[in-house]
């Protein structure tokens, strides 16, 4: 399917683009809630993969994006959040990234030359936990996603020609985000029939992709020589979802050798902190500590390691 293959294609090689770099996609969903009304998409056959690569190549301003294989319906009130793990977001001039939806003109009946749209509140944050929402306008629905057609034959990294909805996150005062939550509003646009883009027909914000135009890549950290100098690989959590009756445990993988305590926060969904979970001195390689979950609420969490300067931090989910 074209999306895959694109994918596949951008992920091996380096694309020449107006901002060069390597992999500027989605990489993958950190939750998905799906809203009413339609599930378009939604089937393990296509989703995740028709929104974690380039738009649909055969979308145009009046041929919307129709394939399930190319496009993710949220729902009505339906919302997602994609992280960005490869390359990390910033803040470069102008726009920072584009989102692609399947919003189209129309070409017959009394609304002929407007726009069908299915909007959706986009939010964004640097380490998954605090989201940002960009301003939006539940009239003119400026500020949302969802409102512009995409050119697919367009190179979609260069928002004068791509189509999508584009944001700067100047606009927030972020310097690079790594999160961007999608939130369905069509109810607005369904249910109010002196709204500019009243439509009956409106069933949810349609996903197609997400693209970043401004990309740092997030390269492995090296090792560095002396004692003292501290510097995680990476954090995980098993199993996940953590069963509530039982204990989890946190794995991290530091590079050199700290001599120095290390503690792990636990956060709600809400960005709320819920555990403090102390690690001892730590040698340089793979270190487990238990993750006791018999009091959390069933839900989402993220335990969140920080040293110096830097930060890694992992999702997980407590379950029943």
């Amino acid at each position: 399917m074209i999306k895959q293959a694109l994918f596949i294609i951008c992920t091996l090689y380096c694309i020449s683009v107006i901002h060069a770099q390597s992999d500027p996609w989605a990489d993958s969903v950190i939750s998905f809630q799906p809203g009413t009304m339609t599930t378009f998409g939604q089937d393990s056959a296509y989703y995740p993969m028709n929104i974690l690569g380039a738009p649909d190549t055969n979308a145009a301003w009046t041929t919307p994006c129709s394939d399930p294989a190319e496009v993710l319906s949220l729902g009505l009130g339906g919302e997602i959040i994609l992280h960005f793990a490869d390359n990390t977001i910033y803040n470069g001039p102008g726009q920072d990234f584009t989102i692609f939806e399947n919003a189209f003109q129309i070409q017959f009946g009394p609304r002929a030359g407007e726009i069908f749209a299915e909007p959706a509140v986009v939010s964004v944050s640097q380490e998954g936990i605090n989201f940002y929402e960009f301003p939006w306008d539940s009239i003119s629905l400026a500020g949302c996603a969802g409102i512009t057609p995409t050119n697919g034959a367009a190179d979609p990294l260069n928002p004068d020609e791509s189509g999508g909805d584009s944001f700067d996150l100047a606009a927030l005062g972020l310097d690079s985000v790594s999160y961007i939550k999608l939130t369905d509003v069509s109810a607005i646009i369904r249910s109010d029939t002196s709204h500019p883009f009243f439509d009956f027909t409106a069933n949810g914000f349609d996903l197609d992709a997400v693209a970043g135009l401004y990309a740092n890549p997030v390269t492995s950290v090296k090792p560095v020589e002396g004692r003292g100098r501290k510097s995680a690989e990476h954090i995980t959590i098993s199993p996940n979802p953590v069963n509530r009756s039982s204990s989890g445990i946190i794995k991290v993988n530091w590079v050199t050798e700290t001599p120095s305590n290390n503690n792990i926060l636990v956060y709600n969904i809400l960005g709320e902190q819920v555990a403090e979970i102390n690690l001892p001195s730590l040698v340089a390689g793979p270190q487990k500590v238990s993750l006791p979950v018999t009091n959390f609420s069933s839900g989402i969490y993220i335990a969140v390691i920080s040293w110096e300067n830097n930060r890694k931090s992992a999702k997980f989910s407590v379950v029943r």
